[in-house]
């Protein structure tokens, strides 16, 4: 990606949780991995926010304490407690 005006990105209404990570951003730039969490829960759910247009979108029932996109840029991987 290269140059290009700033603009806000929109994100999801994650009510009632709350702290936004960032968490990942895939190999093309062109989406980025948030995660939610509630109070003092240190585990949430996985959300995808495209860094050029379209809706974001909350991935499955995921929820995760961290997680990384794989090299292809297709498909993730994501910790839950001590599980991959």
């Amino acid at each position: 990606m290269t140059g290009g005006d700033a603009a806000r990105l929109p994100m999801p209404d994650m009510a009632p949780l709350s702290f936004e990570q960032l968490t990942a951003i895939s190999a093309d730039g062109s989406k980025l991995m948030l995660q939610s969490t509630e109070g003092y829960l240190w585990r949430g759910p996985l959300w995808v926010i495209p860094t050029v247009s379209g809706p974001e979108r909350r991935i499955s029932n995921v929820t995760s304490t961290d997680a990384a996109w794989l090299p292809n840029g297709e498909r993730i991987v994501y910790a839950s407690g001590r599980a991959l």
